[in-house]
């Protein structure tokens, strides 16, 4: 039966036909047909399901070349293909350790059903942490946590993240802030800036004398040549 289904898939230009339903609402019906079904999937099945023929030239060129359809050569199955491929809790958090920079939790909804419980299944375990982006949209993403940095922040500071917004947006108003709620901050933002500003100044001191100095020496070996050349000419007038 799988040979005889393989061999029966012949791609073929169908033309306009009329009352086709339109090729982005095709897609969408192949896109949730795979989805749905979480495994490959063969054309008959397909058409079963989602009542759309992938044999068609114009709807086959397009999820062949889709970014979440794969394609298999061979078998002549179509296959839904998530953003990350992960199908199971383990599999997630491993994902997710491999993003240190982050991955947006919003990207993992199309991974398998019950990603979005794992998610806080995984929080709630300490074995990640969440933060919203507030600049786009309230997203939130998730991060590893590691091990190499100490434990996780506390609730509240978390809370804050979240919530809280800086009068002025600067790292000082953040340091400001925690301190106002009784948390104490290693360092001082200020007195840092301060500190840098003072080297600054004198690197940029230390340049200008370089600078002059090396300036006074070309002028001076200028004007010395000048006036060896000056001499010379006088005395060749003098011997004329």
């Amino acid at each position: 039966a799988a040979r005889d289904a393989k061999a029966d898939f012949q791609v073929v230009d169908m033309g306009a036909a009329a009352g086709r339903v339109p090729l982005p609402a095709r897609v969408k019906r192949v896109l949730d047909c795979l989805h749905a079904a979480q495994r490959p999937l063969r054309w008959a099945e397909i058409y079963d399901v989602a009542m759309v023929d992938v044999r068609e030239r114009e709807l086959f060129d397009v999820l062949k070349e889709h970014p979440k359809v794969r394609f298999d050569e061979l078998d002549k199955r179509f296959t839904y293909q998530a953003m990350y491929d992960c199908r199971s809790k383990e599999e997630l958090l491993l994902t997710i350790q491999g993003m240190p920079e982050g991955l947006a939790v919003a990207d993992l909804r199309d991974t398998y059903a019950a990603v979005l419980d794992d998610v806080r299944a995984l929080r709630e375990e300490g074995r990640i942490f969440l933060l919203t982006n507030n600049e786009k949209g309230n997203t939130q993403v998730a991060y590893p946590v590691d091990e190499a940095f100490g434990p996780p922040a506390p609730e509240r500071v978390v809370a804050m993240w979240d919530v809280e917004s800086l009068a002025d947006g600067t790292l000082e108003g953040v340091e400001r802030e925690l301190r106002a709620r009784g948390l104490r901050v290693a360092g001082n933002v200020a007195a840092r800036e301060e500190a840098q500003g003072v080297r600054a100044g004198k690197a940029q001191k230390e340049h200008r004398k370089r600078m002059q100095k090396r300036l006074r020496k070309v002028t001076n070996t200028h004007l010395l040549s000048l006036f060896e050349e000056g001499g010379a000419a006088a005395g060749e007038a003098a011997a004329a």
